[in-house]
């Protein structure tokens, strides 16, 4: 068992602890055994032997260590110093010195027996992998990486010839090459060895082996430290279960389950429930390996951190002292265990004020943890920000910034190395990880170092390497994938989408009848069929080039004269003093400008609360018919909260580029108004990115593969003579009845197309029956696409959905033929969810137009967006698209588009085509309100399509509905 130093967080969290493997059966020898029965002592010294370990794995290390001794000196007596028993006995005896800490003996005896199996059996041998074994443990256990990752090579290598791909011993050597990459923050490299070692336990061992149980055990570790909890806890469950009846109540292996265990708990703040598990843990290490074994110094530690969490100081220092004690004794004061008692006392010295102390501490913790594990280890990172809290603590910024730099930068490269790992949910799960340093350092900026050069540039770095960064990872993941598949990523991408296609077919239909028992297993089945073929696409992008970090220069080069960046967040101001679950404070909205000559800026907005009421106060006044003089003053308050001050810092700005975060996402930008009364679409071209890294990502030019597809007024009933009895509410739906919701006909959108096909005569064109599921997923990256039709967003799905929740892209989509009757032909149900559309290929689709209600709605997630069409279509490839906020109406925006089209075709950008039309409707005596043209908004790449030929224009007359 090694204990592994993981600090996680601000503060130095509860250890986890990984399980390596020293423990398996030797092979049979090569040698004739000695006639045993002629020597009655030699019997007895096996017999000791067998015992010996029988003891050893029983976890009963003291009453194991005489008998080891005694079979050892028996073997050395009768057979000389250089048996393979002799061997055998040393290995024993050195695993029980390793259990007890006394690790330079142990080492001695491996090395011993290395020796003697190579000069009996050859440098080959199975024997010689597992004194090879042995020999990486112990130094990786002392902190030793470099020495410890050859060893274990080489023993995997032997192992894999000798005894084939699929061997127990085989799964021992992946698991222990796993936790050592994870010691070394390695998450991408680990992941793949533990799956692929448990995959052969299961196979050969069985589902309950004590061996499964300690792969799944540290896979369940890798998984917390990802911030992945929901799979972390069943695999700690079901390790708990396989030890407690395979090794017994007391055993130290259950001790190390219940420490994990607690340590996941503590993590989600659930101190209550992990407090008694620490107990039990502390209990049953003090009675079985003594009360000065590493371990036991564990356990004071992570109860020490759990009090220290809950700011409960008066407990927390006579368990740092013991656990301090008994590992500088125990493991020498060098050991990165040490470095981590020492960080909570110095912690603990911070949050008592005591500066001096607090530094001297961090500074001796941040030595080791350099010196053990290197300068740019994830645990490096951790002190180096507690450093960086304790000189912002006493108003000495310049080297608060120094170390801010230091970590977040280690922190970047953890980052960017691990996020390509898993499904949507996990990369979000990991990114949440790094949620504290986020506010700690904008916080640091905005609220104590605010006229700071250095924390500005800090602040604003790093919120442009993090925010929308699933998005990207996932989006460049895609791009890839699609470039250049393979027969087998073609094979997965359509099981995919097959399975998409099934899981929203499923809830779009309901359940039947007969099967309203098995309709939630349904979903379960599938949502799960689902997240795994999500990972293993993943997985196929798990490359190991890192691209360069993203840096404010770089991205200074995108922006024309007339431009800048406007990136806001919602953040929580951090206070150090608080308790772990209060450190961070109420929210806020900031922002940070930058312009095309290099010049950044930070704004702290002030309190969300206030602005997201604002934004909800707007969105009721322009979904109305109210006048200018009532919509005015509604317009004009949230300007003044979010946007004048930072106009003031660029005033000759024409052109934002403006990435939102949390409730702006709902905001209209151009529908505000400014000091002189004026609407901001008057004034200043709008567009809007995921992240201020989108401009990299827009610089990318893919030439379209097709032509302009056009898809508009779907038959909703696929020749159904039944009435539509159901309408569309002007509220976002909620899905009380999936299997009532329908919707009427929408005789503008072909109006709307007619006018639009005569724009681009090369355009394929989609229409009633036509305008299926089926023929959109088809497309292979038309140049444009644009659909027309009713959208959709779903605040709830029905209650025995509920499984599919966790895929928020289910929620939104768009109508199209069949959806009434839910035929949409060829198994489907008429609905394109967003789940289905981000699996379309649109890699060279220059635009996407969604001309429907709501395509700009979805489940809000802080810093990575909505999740909804618009991240859908992104994904899918699409560089720019235009969605819409609210419900929008039928005749206002067949009108809307025609002029915008027409601006294409002069050759204007995607942007300002959409601003003078907006333009041009605002000028207009039947749609001047906003509510008819400030509903639409341009996301991605701004610049001219290009490939637009000038064409008479056509100008169909239309009813109006809403869409």
């Amino acid at each position: 068992m090694i204990p592994t130093c993981s600090p996680k967080g601000l503060v130095a969290s509860v250890l986890g602890l990984f399980l390596a493997y020293p423990f398996a059966p030797t092979l049979a020898q090569t040698v004739t055994p000695p006639p045993y029965v002629l020597n009655p002592e030699l019997l007895d010294g096996a017999s000791l032997s067998q015992k010996s370990k029988q003891l050893l794995d029983q976890g009963n290390y003291r009453a194991a260590e005489p008998l080891a001794q005694k079979a050892l000196a028996i073997r050395e007596k009768w057979l000389g110093p250089d048996h393979l028993e002799v061997a055998q006995s040393l290995n024993i005896l050195a695993e029980l010195y390793s259990e007890l800490n006394k690790q330079p003996e142990a080492r001695l005896l491996y090395q011993r027996a290395l020796r003697i199996r190579e000069q009996a059996l050859g440098p080959n041998h199975p024997d010689v992998a597992q004194s090879l074994n042995y020999l990486a443990i112990l130094a990786k256990e002392q902190g030793n990486f470099r020495e410890a990752e050859p060893l274990y090579q080489k023993a995997l290598t032997i192992r894999e010839q000798t005894l084939g791909l699929n061997h127990p011993l085989v799964a021992q050597s992946l698991n222990n090459l796993a936790n050592l990459s994870k010691s070394q923050g390695n998450f991408r490299a680990a992941e793949p060895l533990y799956q692929r070692a448990l995959a052969i336990q299961e196979k050969a061992l069985g589902i309950e082996h004590k061996f499964v149980g300690a792969t799944l055990n540290n896979l369940g570790n890798l998984y917390r430290e990802q911030g992945n909890f929901l799979e972390a806890e069943p695999l700690f469950r079901r390790t708990l279960t396989i030890w407690e009846k395979t090794l017994g109540l007391e055993h130290p292996n259950v001790a190390t389950i219940l420490n994990n265990l607690a340590n996941l708990y503590a993590d989600q703040g659930n101190y209550q429930q992990a407090e008694p598990l620490y107990q039990r843990a502390l209990s049953i290490r003090e009675k079985v390996l003594g009360s000065d074994h590493p371990l036991v110094g564990q356990s004071f530690n992570n109860l020490a951190a759990l009090h220290l969490s809950q700011a409960n100081y008066s407990a927390v220092e006579p368990f740092l002292q013991k656990a301090l004690s008994i590992r500088e004794k125990s493991l020498g004061i060098d050991h990165p265990d040490v470095s981590q008692s020492l960080g909570n006392l110095a912690l603990l010295r911070l949050y008592q004020d005591n500066y001096q102390e607090a530094e001297r501490y961090f500074k001796r913790a941040l030595a080791i943890r350099e010196k053990s594990l290197g300068l740019d280890h994830p645990s490096t990172s951790t002190i180096l920000k507690e450093l960086a809290l304790t000189y912002s603590a006493q108003g000495r910024d310049k080297e608060a910034e120094l170390y801010f730099k230091r970590a977040l930068n280690i922190e970047e490269q953890s980052l960017a190395f691990s996020i390509v790992l898993g499904d949507d949910r996990r990369k979000r799960d990991f990114l949440s990880t790094f949620n504290v340093s986020t506010n700690q350092i904008i916080s640091f900026h905005l609220q104590q170092a605010p006229n700071s050069p250095d924390a500005l540039n800090l602040a604003f770095t790093t919120l442009l390497r993090r925010k929308g960064r699933v998005l990207e990872e996932l989006s460049k993941g895609m791009y890839h994938l699609r470039a250049t598949p393979t027969p087998e990523d073609q094979k997965l991408f359509n099981a995919l989408t097959t399975t998409r296609t099934q899981l929203a077919t499923l809830i779009f239909q309901g359940p039947q009848d007969y099967d309203m028992q098995s309709y939630p297993l349904q979903i379960r089945g599938l949502v799960k069929q689902l997240k795994e073929q999500e990972s293993a696409l993943a997985s196929k992008n798990n490359s190991p080039k890192v691209n360069k970090p993203v840096t404010l220069k770089v991205l200074q080069k995108y922006l024309t004269q007339d431009a800048a960046l406007l990136e806001f967040i919602r953040y929580q101001p951090y206070n150090l003093k608080a308790k772990e679950a209060d450190r961070l404070g109420t929210p806020r909205y900031g922002a940070y400008l930058l312009l095309a000559n290099g010049k950044i800026s930070g704004f702290d907005l002030g309190l969300a609360a206030p602005i997201d009421e604002a934004i909800a106060n707007l969105r009721l006044t322009l979904a109305k018919e109210f006048s200018p003089n009532v919509i005015a003053p509604v317009a004009r308050k949230l300007d003044q909260l979010v946007m004048e001050q930072i106009r003031k810092k660029a005033p000759n700005t024409r052109r934002w580029l403006i990435s939102l975060d949390s409730q702006l996402n709902l905001l209209p930008f151009a529908a505000l108004v400014d000091e002189q009364g004026d609407y901001l679409l008057n004034k200043h071209i709008i567009s809007y990115l995921g992240s201020g890294r989108d401009l990299l990502r827009i610089a990318e030019v893919t030439p379209a593969r097709e032509a302009p597809l056009l898809v508009a007024n779907p038959d909703f009933q696929m020749d159904q003579t039944s009435a539509v009895t159901s309408q569309v509410s002007n509220a976002a739906l909620r899905s009380v009845d999936l299997k009532s919701l329908s919707f009427a006909p929408l005789p503008g959108t072909a109006a709307e197309v007619m006018a639009l096909q005569k724009l681009l005569p090369q355009a394929k064109v989609l229409a009633g029956a036509a305008a299926t599921e089926g023929a959109i997923k088809e497309a292979r990256g038309p140049q444009i696409l644009h659909i027309a039709t009713h959208g959709f967003f779903l605040r709830d799905l029905p209650l025995a959905s509920r499984e599919a929740t966790e895929h928020p892209l289910l929620r939104s989509g768009l109508v199209l033929s069949g959806f009434n009757t839910r035929l949409g032909g060829k198994g489907e149900d008429g609905a394109l969810t967003a789940l289905e559309a981000s699996g379309l290929d649109l890699m060279g689709t220059q635009l996407v137009v969604l001309s429907a209600c709501q395509t700009g709605l979805g489940q809000i997630a802080n810093g990575e967006g909505v999740y909804g069409l618009q991240r859908a279509f992104t994904l899918a490839g699409a560089k720019s698209l235009v969605t819409s906020l609210w419900y929008v109406d039928d005749r206002a925006t067949q009108q809307l588009m025609e002029w915008y089209y027409q601006n294409l075709l002069k050759g204007i950008d995607r942007s300002e085509a959409l601003s003078r039309a907006q333009q041009r409707m605002l000028s207009s005596v039947n749609y001047s309100q906003p509510r008819y043209w400030a509903g639409f908004v341009p996301t991605g790449d701004w610049r001219p399509l290009g490939f637009f030929n000038q064409k008479p224009l056509y100008s169909p007359n239309t009813g109006a509905r809403g869409r």
